[in-house]
């Protein structure tokens, strides 16, 4: 056992007594199927023992949802790396991971800074790792949601935000000038609603930091739909704050 010092440490801490070629992590809230190490396997054999492989995941609040879930054949996208998926979308958490051990180890896997966003560093810090292969199918990760999820934490999620924008800064992670545009979408890929959900739950001063370090990346990724919209979003609900404010402490008419 360790005491708590992040869920960075402690995978680490796992990762430190694994034997095995590649590693894989697993929370204690989420699930994986009877499926799910076969299909890793299977994914790593037949693409040739990539670095990295992204889990197919599968969001849940009850158990019950979990019958939907079928094992299907494999089917999955490739890639030369992971700065190459920048324009996908595909987001990879820390149980989203199977890597190659030596690979973690040479990356000095996950920061030990009590932050979230952790996983996140991790995989730009991967960036660059040779191959890259998400799977498509079968789903192999249930992810649980709950009120304890860590995206509830705005204060340590953006403090984890805000250590991936000071990272692509400060040049910690690999790629140089070449790789740069990738990186940037990768990063705002995060930032993005994150931002936006701070000035939806009255956390404004975390949302508009957010929209403001990273204004000229979004220009040049030509996001114009966020630089325009979010500004809207959140005078939009600092306007309801302010209206439901004054509704709370209207004077009383009695007397």
């Amino acid at each position: 056992r360790q005491e708590n010092k992040g869920p960075g440490a402690a995978r680490n801490l796992g990762a430190s007594q694994c034997s095995g070629q590649y590693i894989a992590f697993l929370d204690s809230d989420d699930v994986w199927f009877p499926w799910t190490l076969k299909t890793f396997a299977e994914a790593i054999r037949v693409q040739n023992e990539p670095d990295l492989v992204a889990a197919k995941l599968f969001e849940f609040c009850h158990e019950r949802e979990l019958e939907s879930v079928k094992e299907e054949p494999l089917k999955v996208d490739i890639f030369q790396d992971y700065y190459s998926t920048s324009r996908m979308g595909y987001f990879v958490g820390a149980c989203m991971m199977v890597l190659r051990k030596s690979v973690f180890e040479e990356s000095g896997g996950f920061t030990n800074a009590p932050i979230y966003a952790e996983d996140c560093d991790l995989a730009l810090r991967l960036g660059l790792v040779r191959r890259f292969v998400q799977i498509l199918s079968p789903v192999t990760l249930g992810y649980r949601q709950h009120q304890t999820n860590a995206r509830r934490n705005y204060p340590r999620i953006y403090r984890g935000t805000l250590n991936l924008i000071d990272s692509e800064r400060a040049g910690r992670y690999p790629g140089g000038e070449a790789r740069k545009t990738q990186r940037i979408r990768l990063v705002t890929l995060h930032t993005r609603p994150f931002s936006v959900a701070c000035v939806t739950h009255s956390h404004h001063r975390f949302g508009w930091t957010l929209y403001g370090k990273t204004f000229c990346w979004h220009v040049r990724t030509l996001r114009w739909k966020y630089l325009i919209g979010f500004p809207l979003v959140a005078l939009w609900h600092g306007i309801r704050i302010q209206r439901n404010a004054k509704k709370r402490f209207k004077p009383s008419n009695c007397s």
